[in-house]
């Protein structure tokens, strides 16, 4: 690998990825219409670990009707926790950076920790769902 091919690999692992990228990457999936049906007015995403944690795997491509229809409510379910934590948080004047839940894992056996955060990307505000921890 030539000197200036090296630069430019580091120059782009340390340039933080935006928003976009990480969506076009695979890394995040974007949420925000699931996110507005509770009323969150922001865009909003998960990482896939949090989708296949909490809402189900995406390797499974052929699904049955009724197991749409799970996700969906899980899916509904888990903005449904986000917006009430939120409205707690800002009811109690807890100005704390993210927001931590424990919510039911998609395979109904345990429970999944998720963080909550917001970020800023091109002026525009941003909400974001990880595993604790990722």
């Amino acid at each position: 690998m030539a000197a200036s091919d090296l630069d430019a690999l580091l120059k782009s692992l340390a340039k933080p990825a935006t928003v976009e990228e990480m969506v076009a990457r695979g890394d995040l999936i974007d949420s925000t219409t699931f996110a507005s049906w509770v009323g969150f007015t922001v865009p909003a995403y998960m990482t896939d670990s949090v989708y296949d944690a909490v809402i189900g795997s995406r390797a499974r491509k052929r699904l049955l009707n009724s197991e749409h229809h799970a996700r969906g409510m899980r899916m509904r379910a888990l903005w449904h926790a986000i917006q009430a934590e939120t409205i707690r948080r800002r009811r109690s004047n807890n100005g704390a950076e993210s927001i931590r839940l424990d919510v039911p894992a998609a395979d109904r056996l345990g429970r999944v920790m998720l963080d909550v955060r917001t970020g800023m990307d091109n002026q525009t505000m941003y909400l974001i769902v990880r595993l604790t921890g990722e």
